[in-house]
């Protein structure tokens, strides 16, 4: 079977809760590509080539529309490569507020087969799956927003604030209350 490469257009970095489109496309020698110049982009040489091929974008941390397949659709709806000689998958991607964050996306082909009904059926192979750790980004709001919902979350979190507000809180009395003892003790 020919080869060709892939090349996968990483959000980098990305904001939390801000969409953007992740691009990852198959080219076969000599081909031209289609994602913009000047985009970021890995690029993975040596990918097996066939008539019918996917990709499937899977995240930890993401949303993904459209989402991968689950349980036995294995691989994604097959396309059949193009005759230009490249083809290109496109997902809109949410990063979500997670402790980690990483994209993965697995290519395969499919390779018609004849079932016993003369029906075309499909033995996918994989043949490309890559992760990539994703930098998130956070707004100045969305910490604060963060914390509070630490805060209101947690006893032990409210207990800390409680705490905290009633030590600044004799601080801030102990200080007042300064200048009025200095005087008091002058007048002895």
């Amino acid at each position: 079977m020919p080869t060709g490469s892939g090349r996968l257009s990483p959000p980098n970095p990305i904001f939390r809760d801000n969409p953007v489109d992740v691009y990852f496309e198959i080219v076969r020698p000599g081909a031209e590509t289609t994602i913009d110049e000047g985009t970021e982009v890995r690029t993975y040489p040596n990918i097996q080539l066939a008539g019918h091929m996917s990709a499937v974008l899977v995240g930890e941390g993401f949303r993904i529309d459209p989402p991968p397949p689950s349980g036995e659709q294995n691989g994604g709806r097959p396309r059949q490569f193009g005759v230009g000689g490249s083809m290109i998958w496109r997902w809109n991607v949410t990063a979500l507020d997670a402790p980690r964050h990483s994209l993965r996306v697995e290519v395969y082909v499919h390779i018609p087969i004849k079932n016993k009904d003369g029906q075309d059926e499909y033995r996918v192979t994989p043949v490309l799956t890559r992760r990539v750790n994703i930098p998130v980004q956070t707004t100045w709001s969305q910490k604060f927003s963060d914390f509070g919902t630490w805060i209101s979350r947690s006893t032990s979190g409210v207990n800390l604030l409680t705490a905290l507000v009633t030590a600044l809180g004799a601080l801030l009395a102990a200080w007042l209350a300064l200048p009025h003892l200095r005087r008091r003790a002058k007048r002895r």
